[in-house]
């Protein structure tokens, strides 16, 4: 975790994406540090916090499920906003990660087919 100060002292070098784990975190740094970067949450997000990440995040780097999908659609429509996201796979299978499970889409990818 690192803080504002460091997070500036990135910027002033050129680096011009940020990623945040927490969505808390995020809440209490981004009006520190203003605008001019992309801000990235890498970090799980709970359906209940999406609106908070849509007002605060630039892209989504950890969407593991369909409700979250749609909980994040919605609130982008509300917003007029457009979140760019990548899906979070659970390549393991470990019920202890986050993600989604492959095998199942697999499946179901393979049963609408039929």
């Amino acid at each position: 975790m690192r803080d504002v100060e460091e997070i500036r002292a990135m910027l002033e070098c050129g680096i011009t994406d940020i990623g945040e784990n927490r969505v808390q975190e995020a809440e209490r740094k981004r009006p520190e540090l203003g605008g001019g970067f992309a801000f990235h949450l890498i970090g799980h997000l709970q359906t209940n916090k999406a609106r908070i990440a849509m007002r605060l995040f630039d892209m989504v780097q950890s969407l593991d499920g369909i409700h979250l999908a749609e909980k994040l659609d919605t609130e982008a429509e509300a917003a007029g906003k457009r979140m760019p996201v990548l899906l979070e796979v659970n390549s393991s299978g470990e019920a202890s990660k986050f993600g989604v499970d492959r095998m199942r889409r697999r499946r179901r990818r393979c049963t609408s087919r039929r």
